[in-house]
């Protein structure tokens, strides 16, 4: 098993089983957001066969805990403002994990969107003062973006 196929998985599996909402899920819905479009296409669409060969496998042997994987696949048209719209559908539409984008000015408005949004949107889970930490919240770029660590860790 390839290193990409094996973070995908133990990041699915970790994700499958990090919320209470996810058990009665009837499917794990995950959001690819890859710059299909513009100066970005290559790296975009090669990072998307990749994650769309690992989901197709993944369901082929009976999903997450017999679970099927949805991806839903969105262009980011390899711009920063594209991108932080589609993140914050992503968070709406309750995706439990979100895939991409692949360049740096892309991924660095993707975080920071999806940190201000699962703040709002789970400000209530917490007790006042207290930090709030996302367990959905992992990012594992090429190196080139700031970040990579869980908040709060």
């Amino acid at each position: 098993m390839n290193l990409f196929r094996r973070t995908f998985v133990t990041t699915a599996c970790a994700l499958a089983l990090a919320g209470p909402g996810l058990a009665q899920a009837q499917a794990i819905k995950i959001a690819g957001l890859y710059e299909l479009s513009g100066a970005g296409a290559t790296s975009g669409t090669n990072f998307k066969d990749g994650v769309a060969l690992a989901v197709k496998e993944i369901n082929a042997a009976g999903g997450i805990m017999g679970k099927q994987i949805e991806h839903s696949i969105s262009d980011t048209q390899s711009n920063p403002g594209v991108a932080k719209g589609l993140t914050t559908k992503a968070v709406d539409d309750n995706v439990i994990a979100i895939m991409g984008p692949v360049f740096s000015g892309s991924i660095m408005v993707s975080m920071a969107e999806s940190r201000r949004r699962c703040w709002a949107l789970r400000r209530g889970d917490h007790q006042a003062g207290q930090p709030l930490r996302l367990p959905h919240q992992l990012h594992a770029g090429n190196g080139d973006a700031q970040g990579g660590a869980l908040p709060g860790q």
